[in-house]
């Protein structure tokens, strides 16, 4: 059975082909954390005389993501035109690592509104009780989508997989399959 890039196992939502979600939303996401890695660059400069311990934490973590983030894209962008299942596990690899991390903060945030450990929610929470709150719903938003950019990456892993094994490469706006071209007419003239 031959490759078909337009078939329906290789789409995600609103029929949308799996390379272009993935493409978008890569691109999407290192944009987002290139703004949000500008912010926290921004606040650790204007408090460089005292920074307090979140703050470069902060800006650690948005400068590693942003960097990982960057390096996947440029990966599923390679993997359009090279198609090597292992250029889709970088970003794979995010989508997870950002999962677990969602999921501990959640607990965490879940662990200061419980009052399990009244000393370490003084310490290390209890200036940021009404953040806390807003935080939690921005984390279930968070780990919503990243379980659905994590299906549309295996969908895309699968895609590529495919493609690799039968041979072609991978274009990211490939026209929908048409029926071939009917056979000229027949005109006894022109037998031989």
């Amino acid at each position: 059975m031959a490759f078909n890039p337009t078939d329906r196992k290789y789409t995600v939502c609103c029929c949308c082909r799996s390379v272009v979600v993935a493409t978008i939303f890569s691109t999407l996401e290192t944009i987002f954390i290139g703004i949000k890695l500008y912010h926290a660059l921004n606040h650790y400069f204007q408090t460089m005389d005292n920074p307090s311990i979140t703050t470069v934490l902060t800006t650690i973590l948005f400068a590693v993501l942003w960097t990982w983030n960057f390096a996947a894209m440029v990966c599923i962008y390679v993997s359009i035109y090279r198609p090597h299942p292992n250029y889709v596990l970088p970003k794979l690899t995010l989508v997870v690592v950002e999962l677990v991390l969602l999921i501990l903060s959640a607990i965490g945030i879940i662990i200061y509104f419980s009052g399990a450990a009244r000393a370490t929610n003084e310490a290390i929470l209890g200036i940021f009780e009404y953040a806390a709150a807003a935080a939690l719903g921005v984390i279930v938003l968070s780990t919503v989508y990243n379980i659905w950019f994590l299906l549309v990456m295996r969908t895309y892993y699968r895609f590529v997989k495919d493609k690799a094994a039968a041979g072609q490469e991978a274009a990211l706006f490939q026209p929908l399959a048409t029926a071939p071209p009917p056979p000229p007419p027949y005109n006894p003239r022109f037998e031989k």
